[in-house]
Order: C-alpha cells, then sequence, then structure tokens
C-alpha cells in the first residue's frame, strides 16, 4: 500500500495517469486486499474459543472506526493546504499529495505497531 501512495503522491498532472496512478491503484488494491485478510487472520487465530463472534465484531467495528476517522484526517490536510492556494486543479494538488504523504506517514506507524506487537 505505501509503493501505491507514493506514486499517488507523485502524480502531479493528468498524463501522470498511466506512469502513476494505474500503477498506485493496483498496488494500493493488492496491498489493502492482503492487509485486510492479514489482519483478519491473525486476529481471529489468537481469539479464545467461544469468543470467535465478539472477537470478529470488534474486529470490523474497529474496521469502520478506523476508516472513518482516516477519512477525516486526511480530508482535513488536504482541505487545510488547499484553502491557501488558487482554486485551479494544478494548484489543489499539492493538498492531495500532502494527504497522501500522511497516509503514507500512517502506513509507518502502523508498520512499526505490527512490527512491535505482532508475535505469531
Amino acid at each position: 500500500m505505501s509503493a501505491g501512495v507514493i506514486l499517488f503522491a507523485l502524480a502531479k498532472t493528468h498524463d501522470h495517469y498511466w506512469s502513476y496512478v494505474l500503477p498506485g491503484m493496483i498496488l494500493d488494491m493488492i496491498g489493502l486486499g492482503l492487509s485486510y485478510v492479514g489482519a483478519s487472520v491473525t486476529t481471529m487465530a489468537s481469539a479464545p474459543k467461544g469468543e470467535e463472534g465478539v472477537v470478529g465484531a470488534i474486529l470490523y467495528t474497529s474496521f469502520q472506526i478506523g476508516s472513518t476517522i482516516g477519512v477525516a484526517v486526511v480530508s482535513s490536510i488536504s482541505f487545510s493546504v488547499n484553502k491557501k492556494l488558487p482554486m485551479d486543479a494544478l494548484s489543489q494538488f499539492e493538498g492531495y499529495a500532502a494527504s497522501f504523504w500522511s497516509v503514507l506517514g500512517m502506513h509507518g506507524i502502523m508498520i512499526v505497531l505490527v512490527l512491535a506487537f505482532v508475535r505469531n
């Protein structure tokens, strides 16, 4: 996912679609699928016997709440950068690029947390 986000952040104009955006979408979706399945399997494998339903409910609730908070954080970063810039499309890209770099930072934090706390 991190490689996809980097490609999104580097796509500055519409002519970068084939070289940055499309490969970024492919890499991001592959990474998202792998991380979603990996998180689900890791969590459910460590669930106590008889508590799988509760663990699954907490897991998917955290997915929903986390994605909502993530969209809010990324949107606020983008809007706060873009409000200082002209309203043309090329200038507004700066806010979107800043939001993609912030997503890369969130990926880095999650990688460190996984390396620190996931044992199996």
